[in-house]
């Protein structure tokens, strides 16, 4: 059973650093836990909303085209930098969802829910317009050891549970793709230690490809 307490505050290139996502595309989920059954059926709005690439990034989709004609490996994605990073600090360890659970001077955005176990869940969807599949880049990351997470599309996929394992030296992480156009993050904070912060720095769209390497759009 879940209970909505609340909303926390958000303020707000490379999507192949594949030294830094290590196997997180293996990553997958056969049983969907009860707590993201219910986020699914949620009608929480975007905390971004991107437009489709032929008019948000032109410039971008035909890099890679020209790149495919002449080159390989192919490329199949580029990174939209989000104008504003949004930046998510959780701090309940004072036991109180209203006094812990906001971002001082930011909007409130993302959804904030406790478990009765008293383990504490934000979540926040990024939409990309006719997009195939999306990723998402995440800066500075701070979590505790035994914090979850998973990404969620809007056609009942869902890819985790992955942990800070999956950061970087410098803290950065790179979440598995799901399927487009929205990509739902999703973290999961233990009741003994509910804290956490990062920023979402990046959403990597991710193209199918024609047989002469033009990105399908």
């Amino acid at each position: 059973m879940l209970l909505i307490v609340g909303f926390i505050g958000v303020a707000c290139d490379n999507p192949h650093r594949s030294e830094h996502v290590r196997s997180s595309e293996s990553i997958s989920v056969s049983i969907a836990p009860p707590l993201l059954d219910s986020l699914r059926e949620s009608t929480d709005n975007p905390i971004y909303s991107i437009r489709e690439a032929s008019v948000s990034a032109p410039d971008k989709l035909e890099s890679i085209g020209d790149w495919n004609q002449a080159n390989k490996p192919l490329k199949t994605a580029f990174s939209h930098t989000l104008d504003t990073p949004a930046r998510v600090e959780i701090d309940l360890s004072a036991g109180s969802l209203e006094s812990g659970g906001r971002n001082k001077g930011g909007p409130p955005s993302g959804q904030l829910m406790q478990t009765t176990d008293g383990d504490v869940m934000w979540s926040a969807t990024i939409q990309v317009d006719n997009s195939y599949r999306l990723r998402l880049h995440l800066s500075e990351v701070s979590l505790p050891k035994k914090a979850k997470l998973w990404v969620t599309s809007d056609r009942e996929e869902v890819v985790g549970p992955f942990d800070r394992g999956l950061a970087s030296p410098e803290g950065d992480i790179w979440t598995p793709s799901v399927a487009g156009p929205e990509i739902r993050l999703v973290v999961m904070l233990p009741e003994s230690d509910p804290v956490a912060s990062f920023n979402i720095v990046q959403v990597a769209q991710i193209f199918r490809l024609d047989p002469s390497g033009e990105p399908i759009h």
